[in-house]
């Protein structure tokens, strides 16, 4: 499964985007252990990198920035060129499934990673749309009488863009609490072995 999330994210960019952004993704893994539920819930609570943060089995950082030229023309300034870089980092578990699990703990770790792939992709939809969103905005605000008021101007738009679409990141797992409702859960709610 390497890194297929950040695959199908490139493919979108690519396929859907003429203008000026550039998109760094990258699946990173932390090893998890056990033969059952239980051993594998307390290898999580052992292995994840973020252990103060939460208890999230996956987790995704994205971050945008920004570059424009500006060049004063008569009695404006216009925006002459335009770009983001999306630099999107997902982080999710690698099961080292010993030689003795289940059939039936295989199928679970299957359809539990699948779901939290899926809504760890979700996160990085944001960051996307977010970039979208600036460069469409940005451009928007194409002139101002001074070079400082168009870049104050453009800087503006780009953090209140950022800020906009990091609540609805967060709001996103209020609404499918951290994917759980998603499927994002091993053992679908049974109980440890």
């Amino acid at each position: 499964m390497s890194n297929v999330y950040c695959a199908a994210l490139l493919f979108l960019i690519v396929a859907a985007n003429a203008l000026a952004q550039h998109v760094s993704c990258k699946t990173n893994y932390y090893s998890v252990t056990g033969s059952n539920l239980r051993e594998i819930h307390q290898s999580f609570r052992q292995g994840r990198p973020w252990r103060g943060t939460g208890g999230h089995d996956g987790f995704t950082v994205w971050n945008i920035t920004w570059r424009f030229g500006t060049a004063h023309n008569g009695s404006v300034c216009r925006m002459t060129t335009f770009s983001t870089t999306t630099s999107i980092n997902i982080t999710l578990p690698q099961w080292l499934a010993p030689t003795n699990a289940t059939d039936e703990l295989k199928a679970e770790w299957t359809r539990y990673i699948s779901a939290l792939g899926k809504h760890e992709y979700g996160h990085a939809q944001f960051a996307l749309a977010a970039a979208a969103d600036m460069q469409k905005r940005a451009r928007e605000v194409s002139q101002d009488a001074s070079c400082d008021g168009l870049k104050q101007r453009i800087n503006s738009v780009c953090e209140t863009v950022v800020q906009k679409y990091k609540q609805m990141d967060d709001a996103y797992d209020q609404r499918t609490e951290h994917g759980i409702k998603e499927g994002a859960r091993l053992g679908r709610g049974r109980r440890p072995d």
